[in-house]
Formats: C-alpha cells, structure tokens, sequence
C-alpha cells in the first residue's frame, strides 16, 4: 500500500490500544475494535487521503476582497484580469469536485471515524467559508427558503426582533458583520427547507408549500444556543400538534428534494463541523455522514429525521470564532452571557407558528426575504 504523508494536510488516522490486563471477553472485543480501526484507516489512506491531497490553495483574500469590491462598485477597484479569473475558476472546480467525491466516499462507508470526517471539514472548510464569492449561484437556480411563519402582531415576534437588534449589535461591536435584520426586510421564520431550485419550477413548488398556508401549529421557544455563525433559538411543538407539523414537513422536504438544482447538491455548509448528536445512540460520525448524504442526494443537510425546527436570530459573516483562540472565546463566552439575560426560563415564550410558505432567501445567510414571492 503507498504510503501517503498524512500529517502534511492535518488528516488523522485513529489508533486504538489493548491492554493486557483486562479480562479475554474485553481483550478480544478491543483486538476487533482495533482490527476494525487498521482496516478503516487502510481503506482512507488509499482513498480519502489522495483526494483530500490535491485540494488545491485557496485562492489569495486580495483576489476574494478585489472580486467582492469591484461587484459592489466596478469604479473603486479593478476587475480581477481573464488570466487570474481563469485560474480561480479552475480551483473552484477542482475544490467543489473533490469535495463531492470525498463526501460521498466518507458519508457511504460504515466505521468512518469522528476524527477523520473532522479533518475533511477542515480542509474544505476554508473554500465554502467564501462560496458566495466563489461559488455564484446559477442564473437558472433561485436560493429561495419554504418556511413556517409567526403571527407579525403578536408578542413573540417583537420578542424574537428585539433578540435580533441586541444580539446584532454586539457582534458588531466585536467586528462581527451581522448579516441579519427582522426590523429591515428579513423576519422571524422557521426554516423548513432552505436551498437552490431550478428556476423552471419555482412555481409549481411555490404553489404546492402555499397550499399548507393554513396549518397553524402551537409551539414555543427554547432557549437559544449558539453554534459556528449562527445564534438559534429551539421551536419546541405543542404535542397535541406535533404529527401536523412532522406531516406538514415530510411534504415539503419531498418537494424540496423533487426541485432541488444539481448546484445545491454541490455546496458544503459550514456549520456541519460545529455539529453534535442530540441522541446518545448516535455517534456525531452517524449524525454527520448522514447530512452528508442527505446533501448529495436531497440537496440540504437538513432533511427527514435530522431536520430540527429553530429560528436563526442572529448571524454573523466570515469564518466562525474560533473557541480554541482565548480571544475568541472571551467573545463567544460573552454572546452567551447575553443569551442568558435575554432568556427567562420562567416565561412560556409561547408562538403560534401560521402555516407554511415560501420567499427567496439571503444569499449571505438563507434568511427569508420577505415580499419576495408575490401571492
């Protein structure tokens, strides 16, 4: 078997030890476990480790910034030449192929460790941090978001928007650029399913979310959580509703996965690599294959039993803090502080979600723009 110089790319192999002084049944169990490691870091070294090896340099921040300045005001910065945009393309490509290889490879093979599905994210992380920059959307796809919505006059949606406003404005006083805001054209929504369609179809798949525009589902909000950008807040389901709201999302997601554009199926949220397991018989490798899957075939991670109801209430653009760098940390710890004042476990925060529908979503953070589907 070639040997690959694993450690130049930060990809991990798993090593598993016995001890002599346990009992034969545990002596024999670890002899399997550690048999079954040998033959899985096998099979990635010779056929993880090569693609993940030719994932080419990511393209200079000077070029990202340069493309982003003259799309906004072609007058304050020049274009990047045929020659540079040529090459960059040819990266992107080359990143988006490996990235569908590798994720098909590392989501379909049972026993694929934590730790090396950690690597992979790592690696490709850095290139979807900036997809759109470098990954345009197709002019035949709409990014658009079918989603349930709240009653705009009651007392949870100024809840939800004044969360909005507060948690906004300290990530901006951390150089964090908020990218979300209720009190502006985006409002307070549940996310059914948030993805790329192909344009042909954009109306018939319109049509049939609205025609459950008239499902309301009692419900109520957790308390919020921060993960990788984002700050969620948990939509917990009145029971007597529960099967109304799980029936009213089956249908969706088959119709998200029915118009799905090929592009969708080609893009890596980075948020997966902040993601953990909420069941205890699950491993996180089991919960993050499985997005992977879903990602390559239904075109979102979030899908089917691994879809979670949640209001986003605040985002921030660039790559996520870093909770390993102090600083870092002292910032996230403080996000959370102020989530903990903002949420009073005593209140009920009790919403009525209206029925579902569907507007064309920010490109920035999937938030629904409102208005933006006419009907």
């Amino acid at each position: 078997m070639k040997n690959y110089n694993l450690q130049q790319r930060r990809i991990r192999t798993t090593t598993t030890t016995t001890t002599s002084n346990k009992q034969q049944a545990t002596s024999n169990k670890q002899q399997q476990q550690t048999t079954n490691m040998e033959d899985i870091n096998a099979w990635y070294s010779e056929n993880v480790a090569p693609l993940l090896e030719q994932v080419p340099p990511l393209p200079s921040v000077d070029f990202i910034e340069r493309k982003k300045a003259n799309k906004k005001d072609p007058s304050t910065s020049p274009a990047p030449t045929p020659e540079e945009a040529s090459q960059v393309q040819e990266a992107c490509d080359k990143a988006q192929e490996i990235f569908v290889r590798v994720a098909d490879l590392l989501g379909n093979t049972p026993g694929v460790t934590d730790e090396q599905l950690t690597d992979f994210f790592e690696i490709m992380a850095p290139w979807f941090d900036y997809t759109k920059d470098l990954f345009p959307i197709p002019p035949d796809s709409v990014l658009c978001n079918a989603h349930f919505y709240f009653d705009t006059t009651t007392s949870i949606y100024e809840t939800l928007v004044g969360w909005n406003t507060i948690l906004s404005d300290q990530l901006r006083a951390m150089d964090k650029a908020p990218t979300i805001n209720f009190g502006g054209d985006q409002i307070p929504h549940v996310t059914v399913a948030m993805q790329g369609f192909g344009g042909e179809g954009l109306g018939e798949l319109t049509e049939k979310v609205r025609a459950l525009r008239d499902h309301p589902v009692r419900s109520r909000l957790g308390m919020p959580f921060f993960t990788g950008n984002y700050i969620m807040c948990p939509v917990i389901t009145e029971e007597e509703d529960h099967q109304k709201m799980k029936a009213c999302i089956g249908k969706v997601h088959e119709f998200s996965t029915e118009y799905a554009h090929p592009f969708s199926k080609r893009i890596f949220p980075t948020w997966l690599k902040f993601v953990k397991s909420e069941d205890k018989t699950v491993t996180r490798a089991e919960v993050r294959q499985a997005k992977l899957r879903n990602i390559l075939r239904n075109g979102s991670a979030n899908v089917g039993e691994l879809y979670t109801p949640h209001v986003t209430v605040a985002h921030y653009a660039g790559p996520p803090l870093d909770p390993t760098k102090e600083a870092d940390a002292l910032k996230i710890a403080a996000i959370k502080s102020t989530i903990s004042e903002l949420y009073d476990p005593s209140v009920p925060y009790s919403a009525t979600l209206m029925g579902l529908d569907i507007q064309k979503a920010s490109i920035a953070n999937g938030s629904v723009l409102k208005g933006s589907i006419k009907g």
